[in-house]
């Protein structure tokens, strides 16, 4: 009698143990699949550029934030504005403006925003551009006078850059850079890579006698372990982007 219910002990244990085998296989199986998911997503994500969008509106001032939201108005009124790269005097001035958002649902991104705040400080859209950072529009001297269509830059004193580690990143990737003096605005975008690629909208002139201010994008490459270096500096054709 006890051998047969030894024997049953052992039959029920066995059926247990196959049964426990058989959840943990599944179990791997599917860990293994979501893995398999996991890391395409991954280099999905890794193959392009993620826009950069904790923009801070402090770098405008009250009545600069008034004019530009009253120019857009209510159809444009999930863009938000950055900075006013140039200003251009004509009845009044007018702006260019930086600006990141869904332009009425057909397009998500950076933008080039016009318009006009006239002598009575009534402000107009000119136009509203978009700045597709995969297919900047430059030109090719950094010196040309051409790429500024008589605007003037907006003159900067210190960097803008509202990220400390960002910062950090610029000035070690500008050690030893020569050529130009650059003054960060916007991180515009960042591209995970082996390591990182960050993509930043600066202003900046040539290092000569009589240089002549542009507005540049920076792309700086981080690796992993900490090193940055410059890789492209294109100057943009900000007439490329204004429709008078």
């Amino acid at each position: 009698m006890k051998f047969k219910k030894s024997a049953k002990l052992i039959l029920a244990l066995s059926m247990m143990l196959i049964f426990a085998l058989a959840v943990v296989g599944c179990e791997k199986k599917q860990t293994d699949k979501e893995n398999d998911v996991t890391s395409a997503q991954t280099e999905a994500l890794t193959g392009g550029w993620d826009i950069y969008g904790s923009t801070i509106m402090d770098k405008m001032t009250g009545d600069e934030l008034d004019d530009f939201f009253g120019a857009v108005g209510e159809d444009n009124n999930d863009l938000t504005p950055v900075l006013a790269l140039a200003s251009q005097l004509v009845n009044g001035y007018n702006y260019a403006t930086l600006a990141v958002g869904d332009i009425s649902g057909d397009y998500v991104g950076w933008n080039i925003v016009t318009y006009n705040v006239d002598s009575e400080g009534n402000s107009s859209l000119i136009s509203i551009v978009p700045f597709d950072i995969e297919n900047i529009k430059t030109v090719d001297n950094q010196d040309a006078e051409n790429a500024l269509g008589g605007w003037t830059i907006a003159t900067l004193q210190e960097s803008l850059l509202d990220d400390e580690n960002e910062q950090d990143i610029f000035d070690k990737a500008m050690e030893g850079y020569v050529g130009l003096n650059l003054t960060p605005i916007q991180t515009l975008a960042r591209q995970l890579v082996a390591g990182t690629n960050y993509m930043i909208i600066c202003t900046g002139s040539p290092v000569t006698a009589d240089p002549v201010e542009g507005i540049y994008v920076v792309t700086i490459y981080e690796d992993l372990e900490g090193n940055a270096e410059i890789t492209s500096v294109e100057q943009v054709d900000l007439t490329a982007y204004i429709d008078n």
